[in-house]
């Protein structure tokens, strides 16, 4: 039944069992105790066959609504549950055995026991991972501040100031032990750990990153900088909270003596303004120094106008300078930038750079052997417009050619796009007060609407108010209703393809292949990737962790992530692993995913914004050997 509002409700029958008599059901009903009489809470699983099927006990159904009480599953063709476990709010449990399906059956917590999932007869498995954040001494933990950039820029759908924290990774000390920088938020200075003996971390160089602390930290990246054979670190400085002028915006160059003692360089880097992303390292020249690429993520209070990105050429000695314009000049405006990888996707033995960002397809500059970067047209990515977070190169389906694992936005949300029906934005001073608005506008029933509220437009850029006075009238409206051709003139317009995180196979004709992963890499944003062989299996696998809970309110957050382990088998598919049997179990708001070698063996760290990090070590994983004092 649907309730209307002013008109009688509306009463639908379901004629399944009538049109497919050869799917079973089984329907259950839940006896709670006298304080809670329907189990609300409850969570009902039903084990039949090799099909897991679980329910909560949530009735509530929005503003003053329900549904039935009693859960129905669906049992396809089996004729049995062999097991169906109940699990009451207090935590006791009620186990149902052998029951036959096309029935009613009731539950009743007066029958629960203590232990009830001893008995659902699956035989457990050792984990792939297990989660050691309690035990390893990581003394961070990530403190988001309190900023809301909707109150700046009202039609902006998403915050672009809680994207951090990212890490780095190297051996700053040279012991042969993995330390660990992580970003802080604006107030909030990052942390250099140093890994010691025992697999615990100590904090180093406090002092220094202190007097940094105003900036926001987003990509770091150690490397080396000045030739010494020492990783030195490049961290970026980002956020949505600082105007263009902002000195908090410059990135930072710190410099290492060698014992992991660090310095700031303060004449390396030239001076700029950026809210930036990531940065990436490569000797992409071959001159023996290492250059980097740094994203521009957003301009501030103008969401949806590039930023500048930048190409940093390196003397050799530490000292960059921005060759932006004379090497890459179609670099330099190229979107907004979310995170980029150096690799040779032609196999002409030269580094090139693939970027992706937000509105932005997957974009590749050919290296010419020269110095320059040239931006090409691959085909296979002509339709890759995307809200690209996350991107990974590896061979994935076996074939010696890189490919990329890529992390978007997923489908599990409420906006969607394809090449057909795409998702718009166009971006421009509608309202004549020097801010940017953006009008995005997504498709429904073959025509795109505006996705703002009447209320959030009108408040955004006044004048509408007279064009629209009432609700009935900006219903069903377009862009182009809403402005006319001479207001749409000048706006700069982004458009999104595809939301689905994916797999980009390398062809080797200088083509791609854009393959979306499988549904449960679609659950919500993915943030952190890493590429690695965690059963040793030798086929590389991924982790997945993600989440974003900054969307406007019309959108929604997206948070159905709990971390997520795909399974490679070599040939570029990949099998979903259950949370049970992974044990990479990631809830929250996560950022980034790095791999830290310790004495004893690989752990996993998962950056988690305004939360402490989570930490794992691969139950499959070979240890390596130490050699001299815990050497690799």
């Amino acid at each position: 039944m649907v309730n209307n509002v002013d008109e009688e409700a509306f009463v639908y029958r379901n004629n399944a069992r009538r049109l497919h008599p050869e799917n079973r059901f089984l329907r259950v009903k839940l006896a709670g105790s006298s304080g809670n009489r329907f189990g609300i809470g409850a969570r009902v699983t039903a084990y039949a066959g090799s099909d897991t099927l679980m329910q909560e006990e949530f009735p509530q159904r929005g503003f003053q609504s329900s549904v039935d009480f009693v859960l129905d599953f669906g049992l396809g063709k089996h004729e049995i549950v062999d097991s169906l476990v109940v699990q009451w709010p207090n935590g006791k449990g009620t186990t149902l055995r052998q029951i036959a399906a096309n029935q009613l059956v009731t539950a009743r917590q007066s029958d629960a026991v203590d232990r009830p999932f001893a008995t659902n007869q699956r035989p457990l498995v050792a984990t792939l991972f297990t989660d050691v954040t309690a035990t390893t001494r990581l003394d961070f933990i990530h403190h988001e501040n309190d900023f809301a950039d909707f109150d700046r820029e009202p039609l902006m759908p998403k915050l672009v100031s809680t994207e951090g924290p990212f890490l780095a990774v190297g051996d700053v000390n040279g012991d042969g032990l993995d330390d660990i920088y992580i970003g802080g938020a604006k107030e909030q200075s990052g942390k250099l750990l140093l890994q010691q003996g025992d697999g615990s971390f100590t904090n180093l160089n406090d002092s220094l990153f202190a007097a940094d602390a105003i900036s926001e930290d987003l990509g770091a990246v150690f490397f080396d900088a000045n030739g010494d054979g020492r990783p030195d670190l490049y961290v970026v400085s980002g956020g949505n909270e600082y105007n263009e002028a902002a000195t908090a915006l410059q990135d930072r160059l710190y410099l290492n003596d060698g014992h992991g003692k660090f310095h700031k360089a303060a004449d390396a880097l030239s001076r700029e303004m950026v809210s930036g992303s990531r940065v990436v390292a490569a000797d992409y020249d071959g001159d023996g120094a290492i250059d980097l690429f740094v994203g521009g993520r957003v301009v501030p209070w103008s969401y949806g106008a590039d930023p500048p990105s930048m190409l940093l050429h390196n003397d050799g000695k530490g000292h960059f300078t921005d060759v932006t314009s004379t090497l890459a000049p179609e670099l330099v405006h190229i979107g907004m930038v979310t995170d980029a990888v150096w690799r040779d996707i032609d196999g002409d033995g030269r580094l090139d750079l693939i970027v992706v960002g937000e509105w932005m397809p997957i974009v590749v500059f050919h290296n010419d052997g020269k110095g320059k970067l040239r931006l090409i047209q691959v085909s296979g990515l002509e339709h890759s417009e995307g809200w690209w977070n996350r991107i990974v190169a590896g061979d994935f389906n076996g074939d010696g050619r890189v490919d990329f694992v890529i992390g978007n936005l997923g489908l599990n949300g409420r906006i969607h796009a394809s090449p057909a029906e795409p998702l718009t934005m166009y971006v421009k001073d509608f309202a004549g007060n020097e801010t940017m608005q953006q009008i995005i506008s997504m498709y429904n029933d073959g025509v795109s609407y505006p996705l703002p509220l009447r209320d959030d437009l009108i408040n955004a850029i006044p004048y509408l108010k007279d064009r629209f006075p009432t609700y009935k009238d900006y219903a069903k409206k377009t862009v182009t209703d809403i402005f006319s051709p001479q207001e749409l003139s000048g706006a700069v317009m982004k458009k999104v393809s595809t939301f689905a995180t994916s797999l980009a196979l390398n062809n080797g004709d200088g083509s791609f292949t854009l393959v979306p992963l499988p549904d449960e890499a679609q659950l919500a944003p993915v943030y952190g990737i890493l590429a690695t062989d965690v059963d040793q299996d030798g086929h590389v696998d991924l982790l997945f962790a993600g989440n974003f809970d900054g969307f406007k309110p019309e959108i929604g957050r997206m948070a159905a992530s709990h971390g997520l382990v795909l399974r490679g088998d070599g040939k570029g598919r990949f099998r979903p692993v259950r949370g049970d049997a992974s044990g990479f179990v990631v809830p929250g708001q996560s950022r980034d995913i790095a791999r830290v070698r310790t004495a004893h063996g690989d752990m996993f760290v998962v950056a988690r914004n305004n939360d402490r990090p989570l930490i794992f070590r691969g139950n499959r994983a070979k240890a390596p050997t130490p050699t001299v004092a815990g050497r690799y």
